[in-house]
């Protein structure tokens, strides 16, 4: 008579767990590769969402605002971040749908915008390039740095995918560090046209990034900003042999600090690999 009782227990258990087992099985793994997921990240949105218990409407809807990103060669990578920062912070699963469309939107623009201000730019080329400047382009938009203002920055001729990159992403910090829109513009617009090289500007920015977030700069940000980028002498910034700024009498910045590498500064909130996005 024991073993039956146990067969019993045993089926009771499985049928409290199967649920749990279960709960996003209504939406498949190669339902989510097609949606422009590579496998390890499609196996772990699906582990996450069954661990949040996401219904599977919603991560049905998830499912299809990836799959429309990625026929619009967008990078799902950027909105699966969105998804899991969301799922981190325990957030409602219908309110993470609704950030992950306003994402879309800033995304499909940011493309707009990238398109129409960058050469030779087709869908594929330099994917991670691609996807750092979008990133960055959206957290532009977030900080209040809208297509006009980095029209203004930019100019109206078409530059490389990196130089656009750098500039966006280091106007997006120093409005995250609490500078107004219009100094942004007109300084990084004075570097730009003074030929003030992507490799450089970023350099400045790990450093400026590195000084704020030990509080030695703060209201003298833009002075800083003018002296690293060799912006305080009337005849424009000295440039050093392999393109770096040298240090001028104010002390130029633009030599130290990490190296260019594309991507978030160093401590900046307004870095470009967000996650999120």
């Amino acid at each position: 008579m024991r073993r039956p009782r146990i067969v019993i227990l045993l089926c009771v258990v499985a049928s409290l767990l199967a649920p749990l087992r279960t709960w996003a099985a209504q939406v498949s793994l190669a339902s989510v590769q097609r949606a422009g997921v590579p496998p390890p990240r499609a196996r772990r949105l699906l582990r996450a969402a069954d661990r949040a218990r996401v219904p599977p409407p919603i991560l049905r809807a998830w499912v299809q605002i990836l799959a429309d990103l990625h026929r619009d060669h967008l990078p799902t990578s950027l909105a699966t971040g969105e998804i899991f920062e969301g799922l981190m912070k325990g957030i409602a699963p219908g309110r993470i749908t609704d950030a992950m469309q306003a994402y879309a939107r800033a995304l499909q623009r940011a493309d707009l915008f990238l398109q129409s201000h960058v050469r030779h730019l087709a869908p594929g080329t330099r994917p991670q390039a691609q996807r750092q400047a979008l990133a960055g382009l959206v957290i532009a938009q977030r900080v209040g740095l809208g297509p006009r203002r980095l029209t203004q920055l930019l100019g109206p001729r078409r530059l490389s995918l990196g130089r656009l990159a750098a500039y966006v992403q280091v106007a997006a910090d120093l409005r995250s560090w609490g500078m107004g829109r219009g100094r942004v513009v007109r300084i990084l617009r004075r570097a730009r046209r003074a030929g003030v090289p992507a490799r450089a500007v970023l350099r400045l920015d790990a450093r400026l990034a590195q000084a704020q977030a030990r509080g030695h700069i703060g209201q003298h940000l833009g002075r800083e900003l003018e002296r690293g980028l060799g912006l305080h002498s009337a005849l424009g910034p000295a440039m050093g042999p392999r393109g770096g700024l040298m240090g001028g009498p104010g002390g130029g910045m633009g030599m130290g600090g990490p190296g260019g590498t594309m991507g978030p500064s160093a401590a900046g909130p307004g870095g470009m690999g967000g996650g999120h996005p």
